[in-house]
């Protein structure tokens, strides 16, 4: 008679898979071994020092030393620990995140965008730059607002970008002011942007239901503060309901809201930013759009703003010319020489892909002003580290350098 107890198991953990106990390479190695067998020279041999001279290297260094099969089973070994959507959820602290659906990885391996040089003519690249002016114009459309630039290549270089607007702006007016005005339940990267930008940060406690106080914001709201950065919804999830009163007491003493996108997903298509009276926002791409996340896929922060901070947009943005034909302009704003707006490679996304087309090919992506409206520096010459927006290509993987497309990556 088979017996009716129920198998427990073992309550000892699985051994760990070989593939997870990967050592390093140089742990591997061993004199004298090699992974190449070079055929016989065809052409008179040459002696490298002659050639070279000092230039000439006496040997590799310490380099590890395997046979042809124990490379290929390492690095096919390090592979399996690539995160993908067939492994699971990529789980990135308290953003909203979303499914990249595998054909717009497709899409975005298209030639006419995956292999567009960086340098060809804007007449070879009016689909690229077609792309760009379409998500330009959704976004806008979307978040309610009037202006955007795509140039930001993450959602921490978008915050960076919205508050030296909101610096320009202040500053425009004679007075750049000295505090920004952020919420407990704000974005975490929010304080370090202000910071950066040269702002003190005032903390501004919750009330018992989650939301930004009011009494409380209007007690510290004064001409010194720039501005109040805002997500929402929040970290913790709370919609701000009463978020047109906090622009009114914003807006009454000359501050402006600026709002993180990073939750962005719960308002697309239900409600508009700028028609709740939020003046500068960023989107993350890579969170409520569809460019893939993690793993060291490219990231994308455009920012988009009111009217009245589109003079100190980055420039060049993509435009419609006289003739019919899609090209960057290339106008450069005058602002004070603290604010030093360099129009960088743009990390440019389309509406369906989100990847990186070709950058506009112009000579003034570098340019720099002085605040007398001189140039500086060349277009040809290294930009600066800091005093501006530093551009900066899409994250790229890989030593390498070359940008990575896997139609099964991270998808958050």
């Amino acid at each position: 008679m088979m017996t009716e107890t129920k198998f427990v198991g073992t309550p000892r953990k699985a051994t760990t898979h070989v593939n997870q106990n990967e050592g390093l390479i140089f742990e591997k190695s061993s004199p004298g071994k090699k992974a190449y067998r070079l055929a016989e020279l065809d052409v008179p041999a040459v002696n490298a020092t002659v050639l070279l001279g000092e230039q000439a290297r006496a040997g590799l260094g310490v380099m590890p030393e395997l046979s042809e099969i124990e490379i290929i089973r390492h690095f096919t070994r390090l592979s399996t620990w690539n995160y993908a959507i067939d492994l699971g959820m990529y789980p990135l602290g308290s953003c909203t995140m979303k499914y990249n659906p595998r054909v717009n990885e497709a899409v975005a391996a298209l030639d006419g965008i995956a292999n567009a040089h960086p340098y060809q003519p804007e007449s070879l690249a009016q689909g690229c730059l077609g792309i760009m002016k379409l998500l330009q114009d959704c976004l806008v459309e979307i978040t309610g607002m009037d202006a955007i630039t795509l140039q930001p290549a993450a959602g921490a270089h978008g915050e960076f970008t919205g508050i030296l607007l909101v610096r320009a702006c202040h500053q425009s007016r004679g007075n750049a002011r000295r505090k920004i005005l952020i919420p407990d339940s704000a974005h975490g990267t929010n304080p370090a942007s202000a910071a950066v930008c040269g702002y003190q940060v005032a903390n501004l406690k919750s009330n018992a239901q989650g939301m930004v106080d009011l009494v409380e914001l209007e007690r510290m709201v004064d001409e010194n503060t720039a501005a109040l950065m805002l997500t929402n919804p929040s970290t913790i999830g709370v919609f701000e309901s009463e978020i047109h009163r906090i622009a009114e007491i914003l807006h009454a003493r000359g501050a402006l809201l600026y709002m993180d996108g990073a939750n962005m997903n719960a308002l697309v298509g239900k409600a508009r930013p700028g028609d709740f009276g939020v003046d500068v926002m960023h989107l993350n791409l890579h969170k409520t759009f569809s460019t893939p996340h993690g793993g060291g896929g490219p990231g994308s922060g455009p920012v988009a703003c009111k009217k009245n901070l589109e003079p100190f947009l980055p420039t060049p943005v993509v435009v419609t010319r006289a003739d019919g034909s899609l090209g960057p302009s290339t106008a450069i704003v005058l602002v004070p020489s603290d604010f030093f707006l360099i129009a960088p490679d743009g990390a440019y996304r389309d509406r369906e892909a989100r990847r990186p087309p070709a950058r506009p090919a112009t000579a003034d992506r570098f340019r720099l002003l002085d605040e007398d409206g001189s140039t500086t520096r060349s277009s040809l010459q290294r930009r600066p580290r800091a005093g501006g927006i530093v551009g900066r290509r899409p994250t790229r993987s890989g030593s390498s350098g070359r940008t990575k497309r896997r139609l099964g990556g991270p998808s958050a």
